[in-house]
C-alpha cells in the first residue's frame, strides 16, 4: 500500500484490513506520521505498508487517520486488491499439529470440483469437509474440529481432489 498526505499532520496512520466487504476491519499495523518514504513540499509526504502472507482473493484496506491531538480517527476511503493464484491449486492447513480445530484453506486457479477429505492412516476416510464445485480465484475455508470428528491423537491425512490435481497433506492431533 502506497499513499500520500497532504493537509495537516498526522501523528500516525493504521492501516487496517478485511478479506471481503461483508468482514469486519482487522488492524495490519501502524506507520508513524516521520516514517514517510520521501517528503515534497509541493505534493506532501509518500508513506507505504506493505501486507505479507494474503490468501488468494479479493482484500480491502483502509487507514485510520489520527490527527495530533485528536481524540478521534478518521478512516480513509477503501481500496481493494485482487490476489490472483498463478498455480492450478494452493492447499495450506493450519495450524499444524492441532488440539482441537484446525482449517483447510483451498483455492483453485480455474473453476471446479473439489473434495476435501480427511483420512487415517490404514487410509479409511474418517469425514469429508467439502465436496462440490470451488470457484476460480477465492481461497475457500473449511474448519475441522477433531472432536466433533471423532478424531484422537495420531497423524491423519487431508486429502484435496479436483479435476487436474490431488494433494495430501499430514495432520498431526495431539490431545
Amino acid at each position: 500500500m502506497r499513499w500520500q498526505a497532504t493537509g495537516k499532520k498526522s501523528a500516525a496512520y493504521g492501516v487496517q484490513h478485511r478479506p471481503d466487504s461483508t468482514a469486519a476491519w482487522s488492524r495490519l499495523g501502524t506507520v508513524a506520521a516521520g516514517d514517510s518514504v520521501t517528503s515534497d513540499t509541493s505534493r506532501g509526504a509518500t508513506y507505504h505498508f506493505r501486507a505479507e502472507d494474503l490468501s488468494v482473493g479479493t482484500h480491502q484496506f483502509r487507514l485510520r487517520v489520527q490527527a495530533d491531538g485528536a481524540k478521534k480517527t478518521l478512516p480513509s476511503r477503501t481500496v481493494t486488491a485482487e490476489i490472483r493464484l498463478n498455480e492450478a491449486y494452493e492447499v495450506t492447513t493450519y495450524p499444524n499439529p492441532v488440539r482441537t480445530q484446525t482449517t483447510v484453506e483451498v483455492a483453485v486457479k480455474e473453476r471446479q470440483p473439489v473434495t476435501v477429505a480427511v483420512y487415517d492412516v490404514l487410509g479409511r476416510r474418517v469425514t469429508t469437509l467439502h465436496d462440490g464445485p470451488l470457484p476460480a480465484q477465492d481461497a475457500r475455508r473449511f474448519r475441522l474440529n477433531a472432536a466433533e470428528a471423532g478424531l484422537s491423537s495420531g497423524t491423519y491425512f487431508v486429502r484435496v481432489r479436483g479435476e487436474t490435481f490431488v494433494d495430501t497433506q499430514r495432520l498431526s492431533v495431539v490431545r
